[in-house]
């Protein structure tokens, strides 16, 4: 019997300086680079994944923060499976913008879309409660990583894969 595969797509999302890359470089290469380079545009990366008996081809699209880019996100977003809304827990105001964020992935990719929120960069001095971030995950599976120390950087990109699994086979049920 042969294993089922499914791709996905799965976007960054976030202000400028989040932590986007370094999340994105930790799950795939397990590396964190210090020096902060800004995504310009979008950057993509892949990784096989197996999930039970699922191959999963995850392509993940790292999008840049910046306000030019977001202007662009109807076609960065277009054809979406997930998304992964990004803040930084020692910058109130990119906690305060994931509802932005939100509301761009359920304009152009639709309000069913599987989403999680992460606040990153849990290693330093937090200005952000976990109560504050729960507040703006609306309900959703929220978790605090830190891409320096890969404290939950996998458990939240596996997370996020199932949840587009089961969104996914939702799907193709109501198309039957």
């Amino acid at each position: 019997m042969s294993n089922l595969t499914m791709a996905f797509k799965c976007v960054l999302l976030g202000n400028q300086g989040t932590g986007k890359t370094s999340l994105i470089l930790r799950f795939i290469k397990n590396k964190f680079n210090a020096d902060y380079t800004t995504t310009l545009g979008v950057d993509f990366l892949t990784k096989d994944l197996k999930i039970k008996d699922t191959n999963i081809k995850l392509v993940i699209w790292d999008i840049g923060g910046q306000d030019i880019w977001e202007r662009k996100l109807p076609v960065f977003l277009k054809g979406s499976s997930g998304a992964i809304i990004v803040s930084d827990l020692t910058r109130p105001p990119t906690v305060e913008a994931i509802s932005r964020w939100r509301e761009h992935v359920h304009k152009t990719a639709g309000p069913e879309t599987p989403y999680v929120v992460v606040g990153n960069k849990n290693d330093l001095d937090r200005r952000v409660t976990k109560d504050d971030l729960k507040k703006q995950a609306e309900g959703q599976p929220f978790y605090e990583t830190s891409a320096k120390t890969g404290d939950h950087v996998e458990e939240m990109f596996l997370a996020i894969t199932e949840l587009m699994i089961k969104h996914a086979a939702k799907k193709k049920i109501q198309q039957k």
